[in-house]
């Protein structure tokens, strides 16, 4: 065994919000598997490129997301055969069907089109309904699904779609969620010293669609006095209507995995989220993982994670009053707000652990390739 060559694997990733910090870690424990040979194809976003340019494809991220992942998929196949193909996710294969079927692949997803679709309100848009378009839309996405080896969900909420939506059988689908460096993200040493203002940590690159604005009402409304909030959110004027509010910084520029953002979640005292639509957050997992008790909705997979009255609250989405309620019960109760950090970061341990959760997808990657020699 030790004389075998590792197995050339590409490693297709779209860069998107969460994806992100995914890819990152992903690739910190692929990077250290004496038999895997990794092929990094990062997807970006955004990129003067031509699809970006290309009339009908430019503002369509599945389209050109997908041209872009077929360009360099073809490119590292006319350097050397793969032995194994991992794509995450589902948005960047649309063109790449024939080598999902040709080459052992593993499909990774945190939602299904239709998961979305339900979603839709909260994202932003609205679905083409019964109409030629979506249905298209529909088969090309379980064509994916289907031409894949195997498929890796982040949640039983994906897993579920892909079974009621698009007929998967369940033996081709695995639930592994995301993980967190559990050795990087851990709780702090030193806890806040009484009377002190509670620290709230926002973090979230769609400042909207994560509930920024119902946080920042709830703010308006009167929780600045008694709380102080951090905001991490890229720049660019997402987090709009801050100005005149007390207690409330915002951090553009700290970035995914860093120390400094390490050190901030730490240093909190409760992680809020008020999302109107989201799939499985890293960033409610990155909180867990520091020993926070978590204020969220129960939108997508969050409750998958966040445990009503163990490790969170949750709350409705869009209600700011909601929101304050909810951190007046934890700030009123010390031991309860221990109690659920300690929770938090057991569940981390149990179900997100990096480690764990990665070494479980590159040994079916290399299951995967070992049955093709």
């Amino acid at each position: 065994m030790s004389n075998q060559p590792p197995y050339r694997t590409a490693f297709v990733l779209e860069q998107t919000l969460g994806h992100v910090t995914h890819a990152m870690n992903l690739r910190h424990f692929a990077d250290q598997d004496t038999m895997i040979d990794p092929v990094w194809l990062e997807v970006p976003f955004t990129k003067r490129d031509l699809w970006e340019r290309l009339p009908g494809v430019g503002r369509n991220w599945s389209l050109r997301g997908s041209l872009r992942a077929r360009h360099s998929l073809e490119e590292a196949l006319q350097k050397a055969p793969l032995s194994a193909l991992f794509v995450h996710t589902q948005t960047v294969a649309l063109f790449s069907l024939h080598r999902l079927r040709q080459i052992p692949s593993l499909l990774s997803l945190d939602a299904t089109p239709c998961n979305i679709d339900r979603l839709s309100a909260g994202y932003g848009h609205k679905p083409t309904g019964d109409s030629a378009l979506n249905r298209a839309k529909f088969a090309w996405n379980r064509a994916s699904f289907r031409a894949a080896r195997h498929l890796v969900a982040w949640s039983r909420w994906a897993a579920e779609s892909l079974q009621t939506d698009y007929g998967i059988e369940s033996a081709k689908i695995s639930v592994v969620p995301p993980g967190i460096d559990l050795t990087m993200w851990k709780p702090a040493t030193q806890v806040s010293p009484p009377g002190e203002k509670l620290r709230l940590l926002f973090v979230g690159g769609d400042f909207d669609r994560k509930g920024g604005s119902t946080l920042l009402t709830a703010f308006r409304e009167g929780l600045n006095r008694d709380c102080l909030l951090d905001i991490v959110t890229p720049a660019g004027g997402e987090a709009t209507g801050i100005a005149g509010i007390s207690g409330v910084r915002v951090h553009p520029d700290l970035t995914p995995n860093s120390a400094a953002l390490r050190a901030m979640t730490a240093q909190a005292d409760i992680f809020v989220l008020p999302t109107r639509a989201d799939c499985l957050p890293l960033a409610v997992l990155e909180a867990m993982a520091c020993g926070l008790p978590v204020i969220t909705t129960s939108v997508g997979a969050l409750s998958e994670a966040v445990i009503a009255n163990t490790n969170g609250l949750l709350i409705p989405p869009d209600d700011p009053h909601s929101l304050t309620a909810a951190v007046r019960v934890l700030s009123s109760d010390a031991p309860r707000r221990r109690a659920m950090g300690i929770a938090s970061r057991r569940i981390a341990e149990t179900r997100f652990d990096a480690s764990e959760n990665y070494g479980t997808i590159l040994a079916m990657v290399k299951q995967l390739a070992s049955g093709a020699r």
